[in-house]
Order: C-alpha cells, then sequence, then structure tokens
C-alpha cells in the first residue's frame, strides 16, 4: 500500500462580486479572503491514473495559508455534480454541489502553514 500525490489539474476562482468574470490562473491559484462576499476556489483532478479496482482509504486536500484579512477563514471542500471549464466558469454558471460542506476546516491565524481539509468522503 503506498501514498500518491496528485495535484490540480485545472483551477479557477468565482467570485459572487463579479459573478460573469472568469479568473483563470497559469500555474498557481490565490483566493483573498473577504467577509462580505463569498469566493470559490474551483480544482480539478486528472485521477485517471488511479485503478478503478483501487481502494481509497484517505484522501486530503493541502492548502497553504499565506495571509488573512481579519482572523481565522473556513475552507469548505464540496464535490460538483457536472463537468466544468477552466477557462468558462464563473459563479453564475458553476455546477450545483453534492452537498453543503460535504468538508470543512478552519484555517486558524498562523501563516505560511499547510491546512490539511479532508475529503475522503468526496473522491
Amino acid at each position: 500500500m503506498g501514498t500518491v500525490t496528485i495535484n490540480a489539474n485545472v483551477d479557477n476562482n468565482c467570485l459572487q462580486d463579479g459573478p460573469n468574470s472568469v479568473y483563470r490562473t497559469a500555474t498557481s491559484n490565490t483566493l483573498r479572503q473577504t467577509s462580505t462576499t463569498a469566493r470559490i476556489m474551483a480544482l480539478n483532478w486528472d485521477l485517471s491514473s488511479i485503478p478503478a479496482n483501487c481502494r481509497i482509504n484517505s484522501a486530503t486536500l493541502y492548502l497553504r495559508v499565506y495571509s488573512l484579512e481579519s482572523g481565522a477563514a473556513t475552507i469548505y471542500a464540496q464535490r460538483w455534480l457536472a463537468a466544468w471549464g477552466a477557462t468558462t466558469i464563473t459563479w453564475n454558471n458553476m455546477p450545483s454541489a453534492a452537498g453543503d460542506g460535504d468538508s470543512s476546516v478552519s484555517t486558524g491565524t498562523t501563516l505560511n502553514v499547510d491546512v490539511a481539509v479532508p475529503v475522503t468522503n468526496i473522491v
């Protein structure tokens, strides 16, 4: 039994205060915390390298906290029910989620640390 690391291959941000805009990033993704509008970081992984009969015992999403505007933030991980494109997704056309807050953690207030978000139940 081994550990496999799979990096996101597609990403974008969906911002409530820019509902029709595409915020595609080329090599990394940053999402600024705000207390007034909702913001979603859309990430996708190519899981085709995982064999169909493989059992996943655990899955964790790691996100790095570089700065916080006003204390700790809450990160929610959700599985979307439809495909989406990095160059076309916006707040107004993002797919529905399978559940509300399938997994969530607080970032805490320490900077330059990785926050581990358990996502086993949505892989």
